[in-house]
């Protein structure tokens, strides 16, 4: 019996990495594909791009009261993931280098994550854009103060963006947009793979 036991969990865990390694190919395949030729604009993650990283950075943004973007990162490289979260002024004069703070991470989350982004297709997405009202709602769900999240993969000299304003109050306002409830789903997902991220997402 032990030693079915043992058959079973390395079997477990060598199908896990298959799954693993597949999404990681579709995502960073996809998102060669989709993605435009641009430098993220923050150095150290230029950095760690050059250096063979896969990027995941959700920017919390603020322009209408802090003037700021609070960033989560996650960062696959050579099959380890590394978490890091930075804020960084909307202030024109900002410097383009930021300081990454290392988080904790769950590492089955951020397996799940990448799962997910592969399953989604989420580097196809667009932005909300004509969508932002709400056609089965007379008021258009109004807001006018929240603040944007805005998703960006990075993976060699491609990069992939997607955003949307106050995603969890729209789906709450005007539910049933397929790509903002992926979206959200995302977001979740992001939220439990870095344990240190407090405060509210709208």
């Amino acid at each position: 019996m032990k030693y079915n036991f043992t058959y079973l969990l390395i079997t477990c865990m060598l199908f896990g990495c298959h799954t693993v390694n597949n999404s990681f190919n579709s995502v960073t395949q996809g998102v060669s594909a989709a993605g435009v030729e641009e430098l993220s604009g923050d150095s150290s993650l230029d950095k760690l791009v050059s250096e063979g990283a896969l990027v995941i950075d959700l920017a919390d943004i603020n322009t209408a009261w802090t003037k700021k973007s609070t960033h989560q990162v996650l960062v696959l490289k050579d099959k380890v993931w590394q978490g890091y979260n930075y804020e960084k002024s909307l202030s024109p004069k900002s410097p383009e280098s930021v300081f990454l703070n290392p988080s904790a991470i769950n590492i089955a989350t951020c397996d799940s994550l990448l799962q997910y982004i592969a399953k989604k297709v989420i580097w196809n997405q667009k932005n909300e854009g004509e969508k932002n009202g709400c056609p089965n709602n007379l008021t258009g769900c109004p807001i006018t103060d929240a603040n944007t999240l805005l998703l960006r993969m990075i993976w060699g000299q491609k990069m992939t963006t997607v955003s949307y304003y106050a995603p969890f109050y729209k789906e709450q306002c005007c539910p049933g947009w397929e790509e903002r409830k992926n979206f959200n789903g995302l977001v979740e997902l992001m939220n439990r793979a870095l344990i240190t991220k407090s405060g509210a997402v709208y």
